[in-house]
Formats: structure tokens, sequence, C-alpha cells
């Protein structure tokens, strides 16, 4: 491009920006070409390259708060926990969607440690995209905090806060994703340029009438029943995903459980008459139940000629599962402790209700069966009995 003085320069677009060389002059010299008659004008121009350097962004000056979830709770009954699979440190999936409340820790990148934050609703999976912001839905169906999300919500230091999230539509076929932004200024300008995005939580549209169930091989107390001394063992509980939700979060690494609870699992036999034979092997007949992914079921009637309400099974048509030490069968939880226990599974406690307690931490069993995944048992070998093994502190 050429100027008024007569020197020009070079432009050219680089990384969406535009770059200019510095101006020159076109110089000329006549030579004589000898089979014409007319002379030609040869132009001889040296350019010189000149890379911009763009001025970095100053992370002191803007506000950056890091969102860490600290829990997810139903609104209605705040003791219940949502189910949620932390993917990275900006992005989470929640996989139980009903209005609920986010309890969320404030840290800091950078100085300013003042600002607000702007949730943003949509079924748009990459909303940070500053372009998408505008398409923005679901205004009328979800509610944060009764708020216009053009509001910000004030952070001040490195603080606890919590949002509450209101679906007022439940039908929503699509995933729902609630973004939140960052910024110095209270409200939100026109072109949203004023924002940084700092957190994504995903809302899966799964409507998962389903739990799944884990019994660990981790001992989390001691009890003391009258002279009957044994382990119990901590039982994670999962509502509301399904099983091939709950190896796909598991393998990711953060899947949370919704609740937990105990159970026994090291049966033993302390009547001298035996009058049952129980196996030689650590999993065979009427020893403890072998590590598998099983099946658990629940029947108000009860099972079987004692009539306990939960059985173990490979599937819920039948009462039976094939183990590595053999077929088993009659597998139940039921209360009371190890004692005179055939590999049944027992509440630690002599109270018939306390089977009723455990079956309400799983809600969906009134209505089908679950997996129940049983992990394998630290145990030693003594006098005949396998006795769990507490892990070294």
């Amino acid at each position: 491009q050429e100027k008024e003085s007569g020197e020009v320069y070079i432009a050219a677009v680089y990384n969406d920006q535009e770059v200019k060389s510095d101006t020159f002059k076109i110089t000329s010299e006549v030579v004589t070409y000898e089979s014409g008659n007319s002379p030609v004008k040869v132009g001889v121009v040296e350019v010189e390259e000149k890379e911009e350097v763009l001025d970095p962004i100053d992370e002191n000056d803007r506000f950056l708060p890091k969102l860490q979830i600290e829990s997810i709770n139903k609104i209605d009954k705040e003791s219940k926990k949502i189910v949620y699979c932390i993917i990275n440190e900006n992005s989470t999936e929640v996989l139980d969607r009903k209005s609920m409340s986010i309890q969320f820790s404030v840290t800091h990148l950078g100085n300013c440690k003042e600002g607000f934050i702007f949730p943003i609703i949509s079924t748009i999976p990459d909303v940070e995209k500053k372009d998408n912001i505008e398409k923005e839905e679901l205004v009328d169906k979800i509610v944060i905090d009764g708020k216009p999300n053009t509001e910000g919500i004030i952070i001040s230091g490195e603080i606890n806060f919590r949002i509450d999230i209101y679906l007022k539509e439940k039908n929503i076929d699509k995933d729902i994703y609630i973004d939140f932004f960052s910024s110095t200024d209270s409200i939100m300008k026109d072109n949203y340029q004023n924002l940084d995005h700092r957190l994504k939580i995903k809302m899966v549209n799964k409507n998962k009438e389903d739990a799944v169930v884990v019994l660990t091989g981790e001992i989390s107390s001691e009890q003391n029943n009258g002279d009957n001394c044994f382990f119990m063992y901590k039982v994670k509980i999962y509502n509301g995903i399904c099983y091939d939700d709950y190896e796909d979060y598991t393998n990711k690494g953060a899947l949370k459980e919704t609740d937990t609870a105990e159970l026994t699992r090291d049966a033993w036999k302390s009547d001298k008459k035996q009058k049952k034979k129980r196996s030689e092997e650590r999993y065979g007949s009427l020893n403890e139940i072998p590590p598998g992914v099983y099946f658990l079921s629940y029947n108000s009637k009860g099972y079987g000629t004692k009539g306990y309400k939960l059985k173990i099974s490979e599937s819920p048509q039948n009462d039976v599962i094939n183990g590595v030490d053999g077929i088993r069968d009659g597998l139940r939880i039921h209360s009371y402790c190890p004692k005179d226990s055939f590999g049944c599974l027992t509440t630690g406690i002599d109270e018939k209700s306390s089977v009723d307690d455990f079956r309400k931490k799983i809600p969906i069993l009134t209505k089908k069966s679950v997996h129940f995944i049983i992990k394998e048992r630290m145990a030693e070998k003594e006098n005949g009995v396998y006795v769990g093994v507490k892990l070294a502190e």
C-alpha cells in the first residue's frame, strides 16, 4: 500500500491481526532491451520482515477465582447427596438431574480477589465461546437463586458460597450446561467480552431409575456385640446411575457416592457342634461371599423359609451365584453379627429394623433390583477362618 509521501509498506494478516512492515521506497532504473524500441522499467524491492509482539495478558488485573465443588445436595432434602463426577478442574458432570444446591469453595489466581460470578444456563456444550452466549436458553425453565443471570454473585476473598438451582421443567430432552464466568464488573456487558470462563457443570440427560451398591474390602469400624467382636466394612451407594455409568465414571477417577453404610462380611461359625459342614475353601459352601458383580433384590414379604427381605444373586430371577469355589445359594442381608452366619452379610445390629434402614438408603430397590459389587476383602487365615486385616495407618 502507498502513502501520500510516496513511501509504501506491506500489510499482512497474522493470527487474525494486521501486521505492517517498515515503510520503504521503490527505486527503478532504465535498461535497454536490444530487440525492442521501448525501454522497460524493472523494480528492485527489498522487504524487511517484522514480527509483531503482542502485549501479554496481565492475570493480576483480572478476577480469576478457582471454583471447587464441595458438595451437591437435593434442595428438598439437604442430607441427600446427588452423584457427580469431576472430569477435570474445569468440568464436572452431574448424573442425577434434580433441583439442587451446590456448595463451592474459592481460591484465586492473581492478585484480584474481589469480583462477581455469573452462571449461564444453556443446552450449548461450548457456550464459553463468546458468540454462543447470546444463544442462551432455558431461562424460563431453570432458575438460579431466583436472579437474572446478568446480575453477578459477589465474591470477596477465599470463601465458601452456595447456589440453588431450581428445575421448573424436568423433562428437558437435552444435556443442560451451567457455565460459570467471572468479572470485576457487577453487570455483564452487552458484548460479553468482560467475562472469563471458570467452570462448566453438565447435567446429563439420563433418567436413571437405577443404583449401584459397592461393598468394599475396607474395614470402617470394629464392633463389640456382647462377647462377639467383629469388623464392619464400608458400603458405597450410588443412587441415580446405572452399572455402565458407574464403570465409565469410575475409570475417569472421581465418582462421588451419594450415601454410605456398613455391613459385616467375614462370616464365621462359633457353634462347636458344627451342625452344617463348612467348605475348606475360602469362598466355598457356608463361607463368605466371593468378590464379584451381582444383583441385590428386595421383597417385602421375604425370601425363602426365613423370610429375609434382601437377597444377593447372579440374576434377579434366580437365587444362586456361581463363585470361584462353587455354586452358592440362599445369600441374604439380615440383622445380627457374623456369629453363626453361613455366608450372609449382616448389619451388625440385633434389630430387624436395621435391614429396613439399609434398604431405605437405596430407594429404587422397592421397584427393581440393582447391581451389587463385592470387592475382595483383606484377610488372613487363623484357625481355619479368614479374619479381616486392617490396613496400616
